[in-house]
């Protein structure tokens, strides 16, 4: 990896490191039943998690040198925006600043190491947050592909569509089909990396390796997942429904779920009382 590679794979590295960490101690005290509402873990977490959003909003390689890399990455450390402005108590405002600053020290020190192809850090499956323009030209692009003309998509509407489109039942497919069958199902035609668009301000839209790709994790909202090419599409909604197009998908997840027929989604004012 290239300096600035490093410095922020280091600084992604620190962020998921240290709220693991944070959310293990909280764990840790509720088994002791310890009284954690008063706790500073939620708002340490919470900017921690905004640091992150960040820092995978840059591109490692458009950040130049080490000394710009590490000091655009303490610059965002510094001033990176809380998604949700809940935290007005002096103590939670005092944990926040604190925690902001444990990242610029941490950053500053791995940068300040004179040999630079001496750091060690391990890699992190890559994973980016979309820039608002690339968000947008591909939402245009998907709704043309797959003839999306409102905000939502099946099954919320009659659409007379010329390709096959399967609404699931999104729980169904966790537990039934399950996320590392249908990992399996792109690796082997050649997907690495593909995109997620959701159709709310709640989560940013990002790029990621298959390796990280979890539709359940995020299947409480509409979200689209896609690749470049558009020859497929997996779509979630908060109704717990999950629709999935395209041919050989398609074909591939009937392959392998052999009694999909009997997780079809059904719209809870549809069935009987």
């Amino acid at each position: 990896m290239k300096p600035s590679e490093k410095i922020h794979t280091f600084a992604r590295r620190w962020c998921i490191e240290r709220i693991a960490e944070l959310r293990q101690e909280r764990d840790h005290a509720r088994q002791q039943n310890v009284d954690t509402s008063g706790s500073s873990v939620r708002p340490q977490t919470a900017v921690l998690e905004a640091i992150l959003i960040a820092v995978e909003w840059l591109r490692p390689e458009e950040l130049g040198s080490r000394h710009i890399a590490a000091w655009r990455l303490v610059e965002t450390g510094e001033l990176a925006p809380l998604r949700y402005d809940l935290w007005k108590k002096p103590e939670d405002i005092r944990s926040i600043q604190e925690e902001r600053a444990r990242f610029v020290e941490a950053v500053r020190a791995f940068a300040a190491q004179k040999d630079w192809k001496q750091w060690s850090v391990e890699p992190l499956p890559y994973r980016r947050f979309l820039q608002e323009h690339e968000s947008a030209n591909l939402m245009v692009r998907l709704r043309e592909r797959w003839s999306i003309t409102k905000r939502w998509w099946i099954p919320f509407d009659e659409y007379q569509i010329p390709y096959e489109a399967l609404v699931f039942d999104s729980t169904a497919i966790r537990n039934g089909l399950t996320v590392e069958a249908l990992r399996t199902v792109l690796a082997q035609h050649g997907i690495e990396r593909l995109y997620g668009l959701h159709d709310t301000n709640q989560e940013p839209d990002c790029e990621l390796d298959l390796a990280l790709w979890d539709p359940n994790h995020w299947f409480p909202m509409e979200t689209y997942w896609l690749t470049e090419s558009l020859d497929w599409l997996y779509y979630t909604t908060h109704e717990t429904s999950t629709t999935i197009a395209g041919d050989w998908l398609l074909a591939e997840i009937k392959a392998v779920w052999p009694n999909w027929k009997e997780h079809l989604f059904v719209p809870p004012w549809k069935k009987p009382a």
